[in-house]
């Protein structure tokens, strides 16, 4: 995991960027992230959390569980109009996208391939 946040930050310093700050992860295996409703959207593979975490002061405000995911492992997250779209895959079973409202309640999912 670290190695993919080395690139980007090599990037941006190499165009004079400087960070602004730095935030602690809310779970260990955080492997979607999004910006919505003032909130940036941390999504966790080992549980399928979703974490809505303050960008300033790094609290967690909200908090969810991406239910009916457990035998697919979490990839992506988007946030629009108000909603969360989980990317989850399975080698065994197609992939799908779960969307929840940001509040924590199931929207639906769809079946990728």
């Amino acid at each position: 995991m670290r190695a993919l946040v080395c690139i980007p930050l090599i990037a941006v310093i190499a165009l004079g960027f400087q960070i602004d700050r730095t935030l602690n992860a809310p779970a260990g295996n955080i492997t979607g992230l999004a910006f919505g409703e003032g909130l940036l959207w941390c999504l966790d593979s080992g549980s399928s959390m979703c974490y809505g975490v303050d960008p300033v002061s790094g609290q967690v405000e909200s908090s969810f569980l991406f239910a009916g995911t457990e035998d697919f492992s979490p990839g992506g997250l988007t946030y629009y109009n108000g909603n969360l779209f989980g990317s989850f895959f399975s080698i065994a079973q197609s992939s799908e996208v779960y969307w929840y409202s940001t509040s924590g309640v199931y929207q639906n999912f769809d079946e990728l391939c």
